[in-house]
Formats: structure tokens, C-alpha cells, sequence
């Protein structure tokens, strides 16, 4: 009888062996499919990092392209595809609104090629006191368009003011042409 009582101590003790065997080869197998679970965890993360990273490259490349949009635009207003004369005298009786000059007459001479550009020869009649003749430069140099003053000839005029003429040039891109 002892050695049935030995005999199923025995065997209980291999079968409660085999049990935590088992339960420990399941343990093992839960987790290493947490190891794996957290490895994909990790490269979901990582690809989530770089998409993100990826989005903010292209959202830069996007404000950088408004950007040289806006300067293209600018570009186009200051060198137009035409000679646009009409836009030339307003930036001109503009400029002699603010900066009080009397613009007594404008007159336009012949285009020019100027390596890609053509310039458009201009003559303004003016009246003004010293000072509104250099903001009236100033003026012309920041207008809309490009125009250069190329001279200035000047008389003082009977009441005090000076009398001139100025030769400027406007520019109007060929590429359109």
C-alpha cells in the first residue's frame, strides 16, 4: 500500500511537473507575443514619427513655395509682361501727390532692348521745392513698378521753385513676347 501511495505521489508530483511545464511554455508564448507586440508598437511609432516628420517638410515646402509665389508676384508688378503706360503715369502722379510735386507733363520715347528687358524712355516736366524733388525720387524708386531716374536737369523758376525735367526709364519684361 505504500509503495501504491509512493507510486501516485509519483505520479501526481510528474503530472503537477508537467502542468507548470505547460503553464510555463504558455507564459513563455504570451510573452513573447508581448515582446512582438511591443517591437510592432515601436515601429508603428517610429513610422508615425517620420510620416509627421514628412508632413512638416511638406508644409514647409508649401509656405516656401507661397513665398517665392508672393516674390514672383512682386516681381511681375515691378517688370509687367507689357509696357502699360497707364500704369507708369499713375506711379509717377502718384508719387507727385505725396511727395507735392506739380508734374507740369510726361511724355514717352522710344523702347529700348536692355539684355531681357525692354526699357521705356520717359521724360517728366516738374515744378517743386528741393525737398519734394528728393522725396518725389525716393518716391519713384519705391513706386510699384521699376523706374530708374537716369537724370535731372533743374533751373529755379521765377517764383522760387525749381523747374526740371527728368529722364527715368521703366522696364517691361520680353519673355511674354
Amino acid at each position: 500500500m505504500r509503495s501504491e501511495r509512493l507510486d501516485q505521489k509519483t505520479v501526481l508530483i510528474i503530472v503537477l511537473i508537467l502542468l507548470i511545464c505547460v503553464m510555463s511554455f504558455i507564459n513563455y508564448m504570451k510573452i513573447s507575443e508581448f515582446v512582438d507586440i511591443k517591437t510592432n508598437i515601436k515601429l508603428v511609432e517610429n513610422e508615425i514619427k517620420e510620416y509627421k516628420e514628412n508632413i512638416e517638410a511638406y508644409s514647409d515646402i508649401n509656405k516656401d513655395i507661397e513665398q517665392l509665389q508672393q516674390q514672383s508676384d512682386k516681381l511681375k508688378k515691378l517688370i509687367p509682361d507689357q509696357r502699360e503706360e497707364d500704369g507708369i503715369l499713375e506711379c509717377i502722379a502718384v508719387a507727385g501727390e505725396y511727395a507735392g510735386v506739380n508734374v507740369k507733363g510726361v511724355s514717352f520715347g522710344q523702347d529700348e532692348k536692355s539684355w531681357k528687358y525692354m526699357q521705356t524712355n520717359i521724360i517728366v516736366n516738374v515744378d517743386c521745392s528741393y525737398k519734394s524733388l528728393v522725396d518725389y525720387i525716393h518716391l519713384l524708386e519705391k513706386s510699384d513698378r521699376m523706374i530708374k531716374v537716369e537724370s535731372i536737369d533743374i533751373t529755379r523758376g521765377e517764383s522760387g521753385y525749381l523747374k526740371g525735367e527728368m529722364s527715368l526709364k521703366a522696364y517691361y519684361s520680353t519673355s511674354a513676347q
